[in-house]
């Protein structure tokens, strides 16, 4: 698991000084940009009993459930084509 830089102990007790607040604010910022950009790349999941109608070009995961009996469930990958 990766190590945050943010500091959990800024602000100090006593006098903090400015800086030490904007540079652990700094550190939190970079890090969720970094998280961000790492969410905006996950494949969708969609679990749900009818085709989501995922758009050409996009790729997507859809499990489909419901079917039949009703305990049945297909796994359909949109690749983007």
């Amino acid at each position: 698991m990766p190590t945050s830089a943010i500091n959990p102990l800024v602000p100090i007790s006593g006098a903090p000084t400015t800086q030490s607040v904007r540079d652990n604010f700094a550190a939190a910022k970079s890090e969720i940009e970094t998280l961000q950009g790492q969410v905006a790349s996950i494949t969708p999941v969609y679990v749900q009993n009818v085709n989501p109608n995922i758009p050409a070009g996009h790729t997507g995961l859809w499990i489909q459930t419901g079917l039949g009996s009703g305990s049945d469930i297909t796994f359909w990958v949109e690749d983007g084509q």
